[in-house]
């Protein structure tokens, strides 16, 4: 399949429709649009599941005027059912995607544009405890918000592969980065602990 054609599948009148016919496919398509979407993507995504829900709200009323209509249908109640579940479940997963956005937006900032490493610097900036800041940094880091990066527990600092200079040499405290090659998917990983799992497959290496 082409890239032209993975990005049709994945653009919003796909999923729209997905979602209201086809709920498994919809589902699918939203949460791997979300690994993929950053920043200012990650809003509009945000914004359009909200309108999605709205519309949902919209076709459950709708079922409702077709019963008081037309009486009680069992065909109908469960299409009201249906699409009000839809619409609540999609109205707060968006909530919950903005609330992510806009931290993920301030992380970015800090660490991208601010150029600060330092986890304690970040967890000030950020106004959130260092166990949270290293949970949501590797959140953001498994699901490619920040690539090429990981967080250190020997330096208490989010590193990237891009800076580590290798021509110099190691203490034997500091960690050590190796490749190592995915049994499973035989994808190469570039891993700094004894325990890791695949950045492609999550099968453990």
């Amino acid at each position: 399949m082409s890239n032209k054609e993975v990005s049709k599948l994945y653009s919003w009148p796909v999923i729209v429709i997905s979602i209201i016919f086809f709920l498994p496919l919809g589902i699918y398509l939203i949460y791997t649009k979300k690994k993929a979407d950053k920043g200012d993507e990650l809003k509009t995504t945000n914004k359009i599941l909200e309108y999605t829900s709205y519309s949902c709200f919209l076709l459950s009323l709708g079922s409702v005027i077709v019963l008081i209509e037309e009486g009680f249908s069992g065909s109908n109640l469960a299409m009201m059912i249906y699409f009000l579940i839809i619409g609540i479940g999609l109205f707060m997963y968006s909530k919950r995607l903005q609330n992510n956005a806009v931290i993920y937006i301030k992380y970015i900032a800090i660490i991208i544009k601010g150029k600060i490493r330092s986890l304690n610097e970040i967890a000030n900036e950020m106004s959130r405890p260092i166990d949270v800041v290293k949970k949501d940094l590797n959140d953001m880091i498994k699901n490619n918000y920040i690539e090429g990066a990981y967080v250190s527990d020997v330096t208490n600092s989010i590193v990237f592969f891009s800076e580590i200079n290798y021509d110099e040499d190691e203490d034997e405290n500091e960690e050590q980065v190796k490749l190592v090659v995915c049994n499973c998917c035989g994808a190469k990983n570039k891993v700094v602990s004894s325990y890791a799992d695949c950045e492609y497959c999550d099968s453990p290496l």
